[in-house]
């Protein structure tokens, strides 16, 4: 089972790219449209000023800089840079987005398409030559990082094994990384549409009971839960149509969501505070289809 879900998880993955190519394709030939439209705008606008000048010597001719696009194909104004600074992302498709997308400056992405848990401590494939808890075994020092698993695992009925798992990585993780600060990313809910039971255990009714292990997992290690469930999802507690088009894995516009959530609720501050934030209801998260799809 863990087999076939992986295999369609990386199909998933791969249409993915195709459409992010896609995009920024088009983004590439809209920006490279508007620039030669500016130039000729300015072109025509020197060249009636300066017959304007032959025709009256007084006028004054004032010139402003060219206008940019506003939308920044890679990274994102929402992002903190300062919050994610010297940070590391380890997991499976989620944090394989988050690398392509490239929201935070000068992190590390340690991921594998459809990465279990179980598989971060081992070689998945031939070609590895580390496997993924062993790349944080590495020069760098990080303050925080955050870890995405739980996925690959919907449905499965060990639950014990994979507590044990992922409790063993978190231990290795804190021998490699002893100053960083563990943060535990919750599973994503899934569309009304994919909540079914015959689509390889993608259901919120176990992306619930996923995201119960996760907090029990984060209170038994003193890591930091984060509730991207509720970041991301509508009043109904389903993802919005508009955020996944698999019904699964998030869009952009959803990935910059959770990470915003993220930066405002488990600040230093609040955690020092001992608030609950996974019971806060911040003014990233959705409360209703309309207004979370807006974003996309």
């Amino acid at each position: 089972m863990a087999s076939n879900q992986n295999e369609r998880m990386r199909e998933i993955r791969k249409r993915k790219n195709e459409r992010e190519k896609k995009r920024k394709k088009i983004m590439g030939i809209i920006f490279g449209a508007a620039a030669l439209l500016i130039v000729v705008i300015a072109a025509v606008s020197i060249a009636s000023c300066g017959k304007q000048k032959e025709n009256n010597p007084e006028v004054n001719v004032m010139t402003t800089a060219a206008p940019h696009p506003t939308e920044n194909p890679k990274g994102s104004r929402e992002i903190d840079q300062t919050f994610y600074k010297d940070s590391c992302f380890v997991g499976g498709t989620f944090i394989a987005d988050l690398s392509e997308y490239e929201f935070v400056e000068n992190a590390d992405y340690v991921y594998r398409d459809g990465a279990s848990v179980s598989g971060a401590m081992k070689l998945d494939s031939e070609s590895e030559t580390k496997a993924m808890v062993e790349e944080l075994n590495n020069n760098s020092t990080y303050k925080k990082i955050f870890l995405s698993f739980g996925e690959a695992e919907l449905g499965d009925s060990d639950t014990e094994e994979f507590i044990d798992n992922y409790k063993s990585l978190i231990s290795k993780i804190k021998k490699y990384q002893p100053d960083a600060k563990l943060f535990i990313m919750a599973v994503t809910p899934v569309t009304e549409e994919k909540n079914d039971e015959n689509e390889g255990g993608y259901t919120n009714k176990n992306v619930e009971a996923m995201n119960g292990l996760l907090k029990q997992i984060a209170k038994d290690t003193s890591a930091v839960y984060c509730d991207l469930f509720e970041a991301v999802a509508n009043s109904k507690d389903v993802l919005p149509e508009a955020a996944a088009e698999d019904g699964i894995h998030l869009e952009r516009a959803y990935c910059e969501k959770a990470l915003v959530y993220v930066q405002k609720n488990y600040t230093d501050e609040k955690l020092k505070n001992g608030t609950d934030t996974s019971d806060d209801t911040d003014e990233t998260s959705s409360t209703d289809e309309s207004s979370s799809s807006s974003g996309s």
